[in-house]
């Protein structure tokens, strides 16, 4: 459902066993607990958010790593990661930018496999 005079685009849910998780896709700036602007924002216990024009998969993607609980990375108290070829890379020093990654590792596969269990 588009509705052209509102922010919000679409809301809908990814379906599991127990339930869904909740995604909103929006016009609305997201902002980060930091302060900054962001492309997605993971909710725990409510759901995600996702900036709209963005690239909608590899943001899902990552959001997801968020909501399965993925702690494999080097960067925000393991949330993120400085491997750019990584789907949990987060541009978080001067310089660098996003090349959407489209590799996962094992913990990655492992943790958003079983949000489907």
């Amino acid at each position: 459902m588009v509705m052209r005079d509102r922010p919000l685009y679409a809301f809908g849910a990814i379906k599991g066993h127990d339930g869904g998780i909740p995604v909103m896709y929006t016009k609305l700036n997201i902002i980060s607990h930091q302060g900054f602007k962001d492309s997605g924002m993971t909710y725990h216990g409510k759901g995600i958010a996702i900036h709209l024009p963005i690239d909608v998969p590899y943001t899902l993607a990552h959001e997801l790593g968020h909501w399965a609980g993925w702690t494999g990375g080097d960067r925000a108290n393991g949330e993120h990661t400085s491997n750019e070829n990584n789907v949990m890379f987060s541009a978080d020093e001067p310089g660098e930018v996003y090349d959407y990654a489209v590799n996962a590792d094992k913990q990655y596969l492992q943790k958003v496999l079983s949000l489907a269990h």
